[in-house]
């Protein structure tokens, strides 16, 4: 994924950071975090991008959602899978997560 031009990566020697994008589709934006999935540390402030013009900001709770499932999705060797796919609709909704 691409990581926005501005963004600071904080470098640990010896480690990789990984990039991660959560889409709100109900506010056309997405929020993405660069961390260390070994443990865990944050590598980048949060970044937002509009995926149209007038898009929203997604609220404080909606961020805190998005790092407490990426930290979830996580295992504690650093792997991870697709983090969480929800599919929701006036009557239903369906969401996976990974199983370690």
């Amino acid at each position: 994924m691409p990581i926005p031009a501005g963004i600071k990566i904080t470098e640990i020697e010896g480690k990789k950071p990984l990039a991660f994008e959560a889409s709100f589709d109900f506010c056309d934006s997405t929020l993405g975090i660069v961390i260390y999935t070994d443990t865990l540390e944050t590598a980048s402030k949060m970044w937002y991008e509009q995926q149209k013009e007038d898009a929203e900001i997604p609220s404080k709770d909606w961020r805190q959602l998005f790092i407490e499932k990426l930290s979830e999705g996580i295992a504690p060797d650093g792997s991870y899978a697709t983090l969480i796919c929800s599919f929701v609709n006036d009557k239903a909704d369906l969401t996976t997560v990974p199983a370690w």
